[in-house]
């Protein structure tokens, strides 16, 4: 049989793109739907798995030739997911249920999918694997040496750990078509999350070193085509289309690759990819010259991509024709069976999250005028006492064994919850009490891990010269930088200091006191309290100071038990113990400290 290893043609327009050929009457039909960065809404949730249910029961009865792939990041953004990771894994989690019950191929790793540690990931993908479902990420997740793959067998270095591929044919008489997926992680998880969530792997096939996923691409494509494997491949990566720098150039990063992998990549017919939350379709040239399909769901919508296979006399690819459309969720009615189990487990969830366990006592009112209509930017270009309290909260936490003498430092980046227009969600008032509802809203991100790292106070003030060089002064008032990300942005409690943002970059740190000692003068060791996205030494951290989740000496879940060790977990045990939670709220084990911005006002 002819394989046909690229698209010859396309046509692209804003919401549909059809690579278009001469039919014949002999010829086999199927669709391709993907969704992307769900992050564990279900039940009246907008962009809900449910409403992908919905649509998706609806195109099966069109349809009898599917195929049907999660892109990954599913089971991470909100409280429905902590709790279910709070609860364990003997249950499968909630969006895995609706995953079966849909009938999806195949779901591939996400990156938040590894905030999560083994023990829970793992077994929840087994009970989906033992339904039918493929773990894709293999193509590019791989062990670093000789060990056990995801299925329990014995491997040898460089080995896909998930699943690399599957293979689905498609018959209509004697004619036949196959189909290979191949699924790939983001090559940047490592930055992001600590080694112990995923120990033993890396996210670039061993002999790519240079991280690039056109190389894993490629290698695969190859191995498929060159053991006539399949006729036709799709691939699946966990991967934005690009980053730029802010003027129009593209800026290489490994979270990101889409639009450098396919102009070198070779033999795939439709790319599916994600991460960025960009729902998009278009055309890229391939490595060969020829058009090929990218689609990204977005979170928003579901992509349904149609191929049309004619056939010769001969029972050979003669003609492909594949047209590419986003099917939005916005209006989608839940469907009635997901939503009947997903709601049933709301109801747990709520019972879970709404039960008062402190309040916020008098000043709040007053003090959080200015947030209003604010986003999290606020919090890294003025002083406030939301992000303090967070601050003292993981300073806290490191001081609650006997054994072990705890941070006076802590690195925080403002993680509130945003609403669409990304606005604070939530903006405490007085007497407000407080839940575990309340702390999902001062700090979304459940899985992050409290470290403490031991750093000299010129590796503190490295970190801090580079936090001031992501800010600028826009007429007086101090911005976030173009191209800035405020998850690269730390406020630091326990030092007294200044950023004057009229002076160059490197030499803004005018004022840096740790106990009223310059920093840069400060040799011997300070415990700096901060989540383990920052030790994992993403945003350069690693390379500006010095110490990685390497120099890691105390963690949280090191130290306390499942369900009771994520850094919201220590807010709330934290707010609990102070029961009345003031915006002047001190802590006995770190100096409270003040710091400002100067500009050119």
């Amino acid at each position: 049989m002819n394989k046909i290893k690229t698209i010859i043609s396309g046509i692209f327009v804003l919401l549909c793109s059809a690579l278009t050929f001469s039919q014949s009457n002999n010829e086999i039909t199927f669709a391709v739907y993907s969704t992307t960065d769900i992050h564990g809404r279900y039940g009246t949730e907008t962009n809900s798995i449910d409403q992908v249910a919905s649509i998706i029961k609806k195109e099966k009865e069109r349809y009898s030739n599917t195929i049907i792939i999660d892109n990954g990041d599913l089971i991470q953004g909100t409280l429905g997911m902590q709790y279910a990771a709070t609860t364990g894994s003997a249950k499968l989690n909630p969006m895995y249920e609706a995953v079966l019950a849909i009938g999806y191929d195949a779901i591939e790793m996400g990156n938040h999918e590894f905030n999560y540690g083994p023990e829970y990931r793992d077994s929840q993908l087994k009970i989906l694997s033992a339904k039918g479902v493929k773990i894709l990420g293999g193509g590019n997740i791989v062990l670093k040496n000789d060990g056990v793959n995801f299925k329990g067998e014995n491997v040898k270095a460089g080995s896909p750990y998930y699943d690399p591929y599957f293979i689905k044919t498609f018959e209509s008489g004697k004619n036949k078509v196959r189909v290979a997926v191949i699924g790939f992680g983001n090559t940047a998880n490592a930055n992001w999350d600590i080694e112990k969530n995923f120990p033993g792997l890396q996210f670039s096939n061993l002999e790519n070193p240079d991280e690039k996923l056109e190389n894993d691409i490629n290698k695969w494509t190859s191995y498929i085509y060159d053991n006539d494997l399949a006729d036709l491949i799709i691939v699946t990566a966990h991967s934005g289309k690009y980053t730029d720098d802010m003027s129009g150039n593209l800026k290489f990063l490994p979270e990101s690759q889409i639009a450098f992998a396919i102009p070198k990549s070779h033999g795939v017919n439709l790319v599916i990819y994600g991460h960025d939350h960009l729902q998009n379709i278009e055309t890229m040239k391939n490595a060969d010259g020829n058009a090929t399909a990218i689609v990204n769901a977005g979170g928003t919508s579901v992509t349904k991509s149609l191929f049309t296979i004619s056939f010769d006399d001969e029972g050979d690819i003669s003609n492909l024709n594949i047209e590419n459309n986003l099917l939005s969720l916005k209006n989608e009615t839940p469907d009635p069976a997901v939503a009947k189990n997903t709601l049933k487990y709301e109801k747990q969830v709520q019972a879970w999250a709404a039960k008062p366990f402190a309040k916020f006592g008098k000043g709040w009112t007053e003090k959080n005028i200015p947030l209003a209509n604010k986003t999290n930017d606020y919090f890294v270009t003025e002083q406030h006492p939301l992000i303090r309290l967070i601050s003292q909260s993981m300073i806290w936490s490191t001081w609650q064994k006997p054994d072990f003498e705890g941070a006076t430092v802590a690195f925080t980046s403002p993680t509130f919850a945003k609403n669409k227009d990304s606005t604070l969600t939530y903006i405490p008032q007085d007497n407000d009490s407080i839940s575990i509802n309340t702390i999902s809203k001062l700090y979304r991100y459940a899985t992050n891990i409290t470290g403490v790292i031991e750093m000299t106070g010129p590796q503190i003030l490295a970190w801090m010269n580079a936090n001031a060089n992501n800010l600028e002064d826009a007429n007086g008032t101090a911005v976030l930088a173009k191209g800035a990300s405020i998850y690269g942005i730390d406020t630091i409690y326990g030092i007294e200091y200044e950023y004057d943002l009229t002076k160059p970059k490197n030499k803004r740190v005018t004022k840096a006191l740790y106990n009223g000692i310059p920093l840069a003068e400060y040799k011997d060791k300070i415990r700096v309290a901060m989540t383990t996205y920052r030790a994992a030494g993403g945003y350069d951290f690693t390379k500006i100071t010095g110490v990685s989740e390497k120099d890691i000496i105390w963690s949280s879940d090191r130290v306390f038990p499942a369900g009771k060790n994520c850094t919201t977990d220590l807010i709330a045990e934290y707010f609990k113990t102070l029961k009345t939670v003031n915006p002047d709220t001190k802590i006995q084990f770190a100096a409270d400290s003040n710091w400002k911005i100067i500009t050119n006002k």
